[in-house]
């Protein structure tokens, strides 16, 4: 008996509530996991004593500082700072933990999940998403608050707004997100490239006016930053950056390229690209083909570039079956997905010209999630119709596809229980590491370092218990 209108859709709506739960429960896994993580004392104490300023002289240094133009970043800081009442770990830890539950959330509504094969793929999606090196030290790292983790949830909840029906305020909605994102980081200008890329290929829930809407902001960016305030960008000599087998400081890094930084800079586009792609560079290190020549390559390494390039072979062969209906212009929903992934990885890619960091990429590493759903969930609705030999070849692919994800999934969690670790070590040390950040403090400093302190080795739990050799099978770090 074919089911009625409102069976099928009542059938939709449970698979969708189902999807939901299930990647809800994962978001709040991950969540238990950061609630675990002290705050750091490199890259954030110096950071939160600068939080101890009033918001206006804050604002003000933001909005001065050469090489950058991230003032939305230091206000969302101050504000979650102001609010914690002192209880700093709570406050900035629950923010990162709820970033990651809003990531999770957006995401699933961006896969649409309405049938049974979609919510069985789904946990394959969440794996792609979280499990992912892009996504890695968006939650391995705060400073205090992971501003890259902002962006992608900005990035993903622009693809969720491109996606849904037109309303006036998508476009109100669309146009404040880019400029919390453009004014937090660099490549929250990608929210730019999603909403009009989107647009370009069909996604309505932006409309005409919205696009160009968000587009005056980025000539408002661009104005601002270099003919207005004059900050720039950062130079050869402000920060590392992986190039080839090794990473380089600055000085290294001005020294090898400061007569020709061009080369430098496509270095970089090309390795922020392939990293997307294969999880090989990291950072801009071609850490596995370095362990191959030296014959003890990393197995967790090794993982991650099977299971990416299983993933990225999935794609492309989606995109090599839709070629016809592209270049047609006859594209679906899917066909939207995939080739947005694209402009938003080329895009993506391109920002990160300055210096090479897996965390950069991890918009394009949303929208690639997103993309292996819709190949993986293609190559099984074509199983049916396949030889019986094609249809175990690939069943194999897509057993190891989900097992090395599934890897990489778990992995993520002794990560972030091995960083824990880490963190509560650095403040064993405080008064070591303490006098090589800072000079005096200030009674403020001093009471804000006591606090992190107690936070870090009285208040915030002991480790999960897990086992070092455990931890560092699954740890690329």
């Amino acid at each position: 008996m074919t089911p009625t209108s409102a069976e099928a859709q009542h059938r939709a709506s449970n698979w969708l509530v189902a999807s939901h739960a299930y990647g809800l429960v994962a978001a709040l896994v991950m969540g238990y996991f950061l609630l675990r993580i002290p705050i750091q004392i490199h890259d954030c104490f110096t950071e939160m004593c600068a939080l101890l300023q009033p918001m206006g002289r804050l604002v003000h240094d933001a909005f001065t500082l050469p090489g950058y133009f991230r003032p939305g970043r230091w206000v969302f800081m101050k504000v979650v700072f102001d609010v914690s009442g002192g209880q700093y770990f709570t406050a900035f830890r629950t923010t990162q933990a709820l970033q990651v539950v809003a990531l999770v959330v957006l995401f699933v509504g961006q896969l649409r999940p309405r049938r049974a094969i979609d919510a069985a793929l789904v946990p394959l999606g969440i794996a792609v998403l979280l499990g992912s090196h892009t996504f890695e030290w968006t939650v391995r790292e705060a400073f205090p608050i992971n501003h890259f983790l902002t962006i992608i949830v900005c990035c993903a909840a622009a693809v969720r707004l491109a996606l849904l029906r037109h309303h006036w305020w998508n476009d109100v909605a669309a146009a404040a997100l880019f400029i919390l994102a453009a004014t937090t980081l660099e490549s929250g200008l990608l929210v730019w490239v999603i909403v009009a890329g989107g647009y370009l290929l069909g996604m309505r829930g932006v409309s005409r006016a919205g696009v160009a809407a968000v587009t005056a902001l980025v000539v408002a960016y661009f104005v601002t930053r270099f003919l207005v305030l004059d900050v720039g960008t950062p130079s050869l000599t402000l920060r590392e950056a992986g190039f080839g087998f090794r990473r380089y400081s600055g000085d290294e890094l001005q020294a090898m390229f400061g007569s020709r930084p061009l080369v430098f800079y496509a270095y970089n586009v090309v390795a922020s690209f392939v990293t997307v792609l294969l999880s090989e560079p990291r950072h801009g290190v071609w850490s596995l083909t370095a362990g191959i020549m030296g014959g003890s390559p990393q197995p967790a390494l090794v993982v991650n570039v099977v299971s990416s390039v299983l993933a990225t072979a999935v794609i492309c062969r989606f995109a090599w079956i839709r070629r016809r209906a592209w270049t047609a212009g006859r594209l679906d929903d899917d066909d939207r997905i995939v080739l947005l992934f694209g402009l938003v990885l080329v895009a993506n890619a391109v920002i990160s010209y300055p210096y090479t960091k897996d965390a950069i990429m991890s918009p394009a590493g949303v929208l690639y999630a997103a993309a292996v759903f819709v190949a993986v969930r293609d190559l099984v609705v074509s199983l049916p119709a396949r030889t019986r030999l094609g249809a175990v070849a690939a069943s194999l692919v897509l057993l190891l596809l989900s097992s090395t994800w599934a890897i990489r999934w778990v992995g993520m969690h002794a990560a972030l229980d091995r960083t824990a670790m880490d963190y509560r070590t650095q403040w064993a040390r405080v008064d070591e590491i303490m006098p090589r950040m800072r000079g005096n403090l200030t009674p403020a400093e001093k009471a804000l370092r006591d606090t992190l302190f107690d936070d870090a080795i009285r208040r915030v739990p002991a480790r999960t218990g897990m086992r070092d050799e455990w931890t560092e099978l699954f740890d690329t770090d």
